[in-house]
Formats: C-alpha cells, structure tokens, sequence
C-alpha cells in the first residue's frame, strides 16, 4: 500500500512505513525537514535511509523495531525522542508520535508524525 504524497497532509513532517518497515507514505513537510524527496523516499527500509537510534546510539528503526512491533499487535506506543539522519548526512534530534492506521481493505501502517527537538517548547 503507498500512498500518495499529498493522500495525507499535515504541517507536520509525516511518513508512514508498513509491517516490513517500508517508506509507504511521505508528505512534503517530511520533504523539508528530512531532505529527501518522495521520490527517493518512498519505497525505501526506515532503517536505511533514516537509521533511527534513541539518545544512547540504541537502534529504532530496522528489522527488529519495537516500536513497529508493537503498533502491529495493536498496542499504542507513547511518543519518544529519536535521532534520524537528514538527507545531508546530519543526525537531527526529533520528537516522534506514532499511530497506527487501517486502511478499507483491512491493510495498516505505522504513521510516525515528527517534529524537530529545535522546534520544541519546553514547559
């Protein structure tokens, strides 16, 4: 299931990846913030092309994800803070939600919603 970049739209940097941990939806907002195009994106492993690891080098994205585990088994995850490599070869600090959607054919996806730790407003 890939969807269309401009299918789901926020001002929020957002990609979604399915059970192999395939890129299947990016929107332009993930566009700026990551560098990389939809076109390069899309289709993509998470784990390759943004490395996700936590604030101690562990790994996030990748074969084993615990995160994409847990969507699948219809657990939610709270939001985590993660690095991921930019286009440019840059480790940028995010702030990461998931949600897990279901499409009308009873497919899903782990829509991950990201916003710059830059961009963060500590209470």
């Amino acid at each position: 299931m890939t969807l269309r970049v401009s299918d789901y739209e926020t001002a929020d940097a957002a990609f979604a990846v399915d059970q192999n941990g395939l890129i299947v939806l990016w929107n332009s907002a993930a566009e700026k913030l990551f560098g990389y195009p939809a076109d390069i994106a899309l289709g993509q492993n998470c784990g390759k092309l943004l490395g996700g690891k936590d604030t101690y080098g562990n790994k996030y994205c990748g074969k084993h994800c615990a995160v994409r585990k847990m969507a699948f088994r219809h657990r939610p995850a709270n939001s985590f803070k993660v690095s991921y490599k930019t286009a440019s070869g840059e480790w940028k600090q995010f702030a990461n939600s998931c949600v897990t959607v279901f499409d009308a054919r009873g497919g899903e996806m782990l829509l991950h919603i990201c916003h710059h730790a830059k961009e963060l407003v500590e209470d």
